[in-house]
């Protein structure tokens, strides 16, 4: 490799880290949710607070990842690890169906459960987070769960007669088929959702 493509790539580097240090990871401390649990994640396009908004299955297992991503490699330490706790006990707490197995998909401001049905693309994104968090830190809690959650989509939603996943059911898991889906149209196999079932599978098995 030359010394001029090696300086570029040195530069590159040091211009992505900037960013990522002192850019992208302080501004997510920020949706940590002290008052009422997970994160806050209504902000509008200039990255302000629009206040206290609902809370989603996909956004907030997403923010487990990151935040037990960021300790695991390194890149951050304890108040990384502390914001990953946040979320999984709000995830444990509030989101969780404890009658019928799963996550919820929705909950308001309140913790009041506002859309109870589940759909795979949420369940994959809270399979993923938990996973990367039981692996960052070590937690048989969480470990538990997430085999629990793989072990209840397999049983749930695996077609074993066509292949891939059923995506969209009720608060019981009874498949919808005529009803309005917020991934893709209800009784569809989506690529979108298959695609992060397979990166939760993979988080699961590491």
């Amino acid at each position: 490799m030359s010394e001029g493509i090696s300086e570029r790539l040195l530069r590159a580097r040091q211009r992505i880290e900037k960013i990522l240090f002192h850019n992208i990871i302080p501004f997510w401390y920020r949706v940590v949710d002290h008052e009422t649990g997970g994160y806050n994640l209504n902000h509008g396009m200039d990255g302000q607070s629009l206040g206290k908004g609902s809370k989603m299955i996909v956004t907030q297992a997403r923010m487990i990842w990151y935040f037990s991503m960021l300790y695991r490699k390194g890149w951050a330490g304890r108040e990384a690890l502390e914001a990953a706790e946040h979320g999984f006990e709000f995830l444990c707490g509030r989101m969780m169906d404890r009658e019928h197995g799963g996550f919820f998909w929705e909950i308001d401001a309140s913790g009041r459960v506002t859309k109870d049905f589940k759909h795979l693309y949420g369940q994959a994104f809270a399979l993923c987070g938990i996973s990367e968090y039981a692996i960052a830190t070590g937690s048989k809690e969480a470990g538990n769960l997430a085999r629990e959650l793989f072990e209840l989509l397999e049983h749930v939603a695996h077609d074993s007669e066509h292949g891939g996943y059923l995506e969209f059911f009720t608060r019981d898991w009874r498949p919808l088929r005529n009803a309005p889906s917020p991934v893709g149209p209800a009784g569809s196999k989506t690529m979108n959702t298959h695609l992060h079932m397979m990166e939760a599978l993979a988080a699961y098995l590491e």
